[in-house]
């Protein structure tokens, strides 16, 4: 049987990218980014240092395109949630939806948390290549798009009348926050082994409530 991640004859351009970004994100995820090689990266899938080359300039890039890949994801989830619930519906059903759409993500792949993570660790400690530095600003324009998502909800729900008023950004932070902290769990073995969907659910009601005015917290 064939490993899956193992390149084949007959992979397109696109999915030798996607195995080799797979490859290098399992790595990053176990050694820390320092410790591996574009070597390690092009072996585990059975490619050439010249393949990995022919689609990444450097090991920096790589890594960018793993960061900016999750945020794209988030997003999208997050957005897709939202419109299922709609714009008319109450300002904390909204960030429930926007919670259990970004945490679902993350769930889905623990690995690529980890490895967000420490890009954005390098990038604060400048010990990263300044090729990243492009894809690192798309993933924040994402990130920050759906922060803007989590602030608009946010302020109509304080308008209304039924979230505590708090600075936007630091509510924001509030709800992110339990959502960061359960996405990492999910990458230990305890965490491993519970359902994603009853764990996204669950941060995502506490996240959202967290925020009600006391006499509307039921």
């Amino acid at each position: 049987m064939t490993d899956s991640n193992q390149m084949t004859p007959d992979d397109s351009a696109s999915d030798a990218r996607r195995r080799l970004m797979a490859a290098a994100a399992s790595l990053f995820a176990t050694h820390g980014y320092a410790a591996v090689s574009i070597d390690q990266i092009a072996a585990t899938v059975g490619a050439t240092k010249g393949l990995y080359y022919h689609h990444f300039k450097a090991k920096a890039d790589v890594l960018a395109e793993i960061v900016s890949a999750a945020q794209t994801e988030a997003l999208t989830a997050a957005t897709n949630a939202l419109e299922a619930v709609g714009q008319n519906a109450p300002a904390e059903k909204r960030i429930e939806a926007l919670a259990e759409g970004e945490l679902t993500t993350a769930l889905a792949a623990p690995e690529i948390h980890r490895v967000a993570a420490e890009a954005n660790d390098l990038l604060a400690q400048e010990r990263i290549s300044p090729d990243f530095q492009p894809l690192a600003d798309a993933a924040t324009r994402d990130r920050e798009a759906l922060e803007r998502l989590y602030q608009d909800a946010y302020r109509e729900g304080v308008k209304t009348g039924r979230l505590e008023p708090l600075p936007p950004r630091f509510a924001v932070w509030l709800i992110r926050l339990p959502i960061l902290a359960a996405a990492e769990w999910a990458a230990t073995p305890e965490g491993a082994r519970t359902p994603a969907d009853r764990v996204a659910e669950a941060v995502a009601r506490f996240a959202a409530k967290g925020l009600l005015e006391t006499d509307l917290d039921d």
